[in-house]
């Protein structure tokens, strides 16, 4: 599923109050991460891009062509690490 496709079915498009991207944003990588982990991460995520909006809007961007992930959003990275891991599992 497309990372656009994610945020509005997950009801991320357009309802975040400016101060709620935080927790949108915790909400979003527990899909993908344990609790502890979605903790590390979005610190992680804020500190380096400035602010939890920022974080949650480049977690929707694509990544620069001339990396390793061609087009890909870091969602969809996300959402190829999940189901690579439980495809491994099967």
């Amino acid at each position: 599923m497309a990372s656009s496709s994610l945020c509005r079915s997950y009801g991320l498009a357009t309802r975040i109050k400016p101060n709620g991207y935080r927790l949108e944003l915790q909400k979003l990588l527990s899909l993908y991460y344990s609790k502890e982990e979605v903790i590390d991460l979005s610190s992680l995520l804020i500190s380096w891009s400035g602010s939890s909006q920022e974080a949650f809007n480049w977690l929707n961007k694509p990544i620069p062509a001339f990396g390793a992930f061609g087009n890909m959003t870091a969602i969809e990275a996300c959402e190829k690490r999940f189901i690579s891991a439980y495809s491994d599992l099967n």
